[in-house]
């Protein structure tokens, strides 16, 4: 159950579909929207108010401050509940904050990586995020793409499991298509890992197709989704790696850099 909703806005080219998105889901559940600066604004205004990326894009407080008055005009056009919320501190600080109290993120699928922080790689900004983020996120891409077929990455693991959980309870795309894709070995049990999952999905009101993807994931996964014409992938974040190691999963990191489809993130 979706109830409350935060959304970066970040003012990249990623912004407006990643609004879209989330008036829409928004709208369709009832839910009320929080809208957040990643960036503080008048730290940024201070430094000259640009900040260039990696796409080597000028990322400007008008950039900014246009997707806040386009946030709030989506979400007046459409009568969903809604606030605007100011960055004052670290970077991602107030939306990591306002993450613990909000049933889902969502943010511009590559957004983080047209920012320049300082000597600070996009990389570790992307592991802060993802980290120490208490909600499930979806990034999308840079093109409004409806989410009709979902494809769930299992690889057997307790992040992968929770991944698929958290997708089903919040109940966001209850009418698409579900394939649930089985990566790599699967500590060997590879059949029974796909019939729990089905059965879970099924008591959800789903029945997904079931595929088993040997031999390595990261080389596998984003094929198996452009082929199959997956419109959103479900998969681990990687966050209890993180916790371990400090380092993200690198099909993590790969997707977020190279996938076409929206991710929903858990």
């Amino acid at each position: 159950m979706i109830k409350r909703i935060l959304v970066v806005l970040a003012g990249t080219r990623y912004t407006p579909v990643a609004i879209r998105t989330a008036v829409d889901l928004a709208q369709r559940h009832g839910a009320e929207l929080t809208g957040a600066t990643a960036v503080e604004v008048d730290a940024a205004e201070r430094l000259g108010g640009t900040r260039t990326g990696v796409f080597a894009e000028a990322l400007t407080v008008q950039g900014i401050r246009r997707s806040v008055a386009e946030f709030e005009a989506a979400c007046t056009a459409r009568g969903v509940t809604h606030q605007v919320r100011w960055e004052t501190g670290e970077d991602f600080g107030e939306i990591l904050s306002l993450s613990r109290h909000h049933d889902l993120l969502v943010f511009g699928l590559r957004s983080v990586f047209e920012y320049e922080f300082g000597d600070r790689d996009p990389g570790v900004t992307l592991t802060r995020l993802l980290g120490g983020c208490c909600s499930p996120m979806v990034a999308v891409p840079g093109a409004d793409r409806p989410v009709r077929r979902v494809l769930v990455a299992h690889n057997g693991s307790v992040g992968s499991a929770l991944a698929l959980q958290r997708f089903l309870q919040s109940g966001a795309w209850r009418s698409a298509s579900l394939r649930i894709a089985v990566l790599g070995e699967a500590a060997g049990n590879d059949q029974e890992v796909l019939r729990e999952a089905a059965a879970y999905c099924r008591a959800h009101g789903l029945a997904p197709d079931l595929q088993h993807l040997p031999g390595e994931h990261l080389h596998k996964l984003l094929p198996q989704a452009a082929q199959w014409g997956a419109d959103l992938i479900v998969m681990d974040s990687g966050a209890r790696l993180l916790l371990a190691s400090q380092v993200l999963g690198v099909t993590t990191v790969h997707a977020v850099r190279h996938a076409d489809q929206a991710l929903f993130l858990a």
